[in-house]
């Protein structure tokens, strides 16, 4: 007599003997096994992992049918001596290198009955050069506060900046300027942001402090505080001491700017010791008759884009009619 029945793999199945005829012989019985169709798979992906020594990477095993029972091992200690650990989450196993050097290993993985197995290969390579550090540092700007640390420009000015990128295997690259492989990033981008789109200036938009910083490859710079003041005039005269009969230069700044030929000139006192001339501005004296013993200061105002501020040339005392004054009356232009 015969029994035909279907077991599942890698489990436990009791069969048990009833016999009905007393006359048949106990130890004449058998169990056979019929065609064997398995069609469990399991593999590893990826087949090889190259990971960079002394950090981490992952593989997977993947299994089928859903569900089909697995174990994972090393043969012969050629991943521990190799300095590979690995930790079994699931179908999951994460490798590390925990030491330097180029090494080699193999990862097993078979069903509980031994019938399938595969094997992943691990190799380890040398790190990729990555970005380490990024310094960011102004270098366009009107003026620096040291003890703050803070950078200080004009409203509807700009800053600009440079960078060092200092990466893993111990190289820089210096004082780069191209800072349109950036991405940037303002505390306030009300106060300060990206001039018009042009990420190689930071705009003053309004008054305000805010702090900066640029990031690449996701590494993110040091912060660079910035300080955006209100607009202000500076005149000044070059020389600013003068004898009758000679000129001096008037100059006017704006944000570091020079806005001289912008400038409307005019003298506020001294009016009748000289005059102002030409488009960019310059202040002649005149050589008084009969010579004059006293210093006059002349007070000369500049106006530009509704800001005004004023600057004092000291004329000096004009030398008595003799052989070596001035003829008179003159003018020097």
């Amino acid at each position: 007599a015969t029994s035909n029945f279907d077991v599942v793999r890698n489990t436990v199945n009791k069969v048990t003997l009833t016999l009905t005829d007393n006359n048949v012989n106990r130890g004449s019985w058998k169990i056979e096994t019929g065609a064997f169709n398995d069609k469990a798979s399991l593999s590893f992906r990826p087949a090889v992992r190259e990971i960079p020594y002394l950090s981490s990477a992952d593989v997977v095993l993947d299994v089928s049918p859903a569900g089909l029972k697995f174990r994972i091992y090393e043969k012969d200690g050629s991943m521990s001596d190799a300095g590979l650990a690995y930790e079994v989450n699931g179908s999951r196993v994460t490798i590390t290198s925990t030491r330097e050097g180029f090494v080699s290993g193999t990862l097993y993985a078979s069903t509980i009955d031994g019938r399938k197995e595969c094997s992943c290969e691990i190799r380890t390579v040398e790190p990729p050069v990555t970005l380490q550090q990024i310094r960011l540092r102004c270098i366009y700007y009107d003026d620096y506060y040291e003890p703050e640390g803070v950078y200080r420009q004009m409203e509807g000015m700009w800053f600009s900046f440079e960078a060092d990128l200092v990466y893993s295997d111990g190289t820089e690259v210096n004082n780069v300027k191209d800072m349109s492989i950036f991405e940037w990033y303002s505390a306030d981008p009300d106060i300060v942001g990206i001039f018009f789109g042009n990420p190689e200036k930071l705009f003053c938009y309004s008054v305000g402090e805010t702090g900066v910083c640029a990031k690449l490859d996701g590494v993110m710079s040091n912060m660079v505080m910035l300080s955006v003041y209100s607009p202000y005039l500076s005149v000044r005269s070059n020389p600013r001491t003068i004898s009758p009969g000679r000129s001096s230069t008037l100059m006017a700044f704006c944000g570091g700017r020079n806005v001289s030929t912008f400038t409307t000139w005019k003298i506020v006192s001294g009016a009748e010791y000289g005059y102002i001339s030409g488009s960019y501005g310059k202040y002649s004296s005149f050589v008084p008759n009969g010579g004059n013993s006293t210093a006059v200061d002349v007070v000369i105002e500049g106006s530009y884009d509704g800001m005004t501020d004023e600057c004092t040339i000291h004329v000096e005392p004009a030398l008595p009619p003799g052989p070596d004054a001035p003829a008179a009356p003159g003018i020097c232009l």
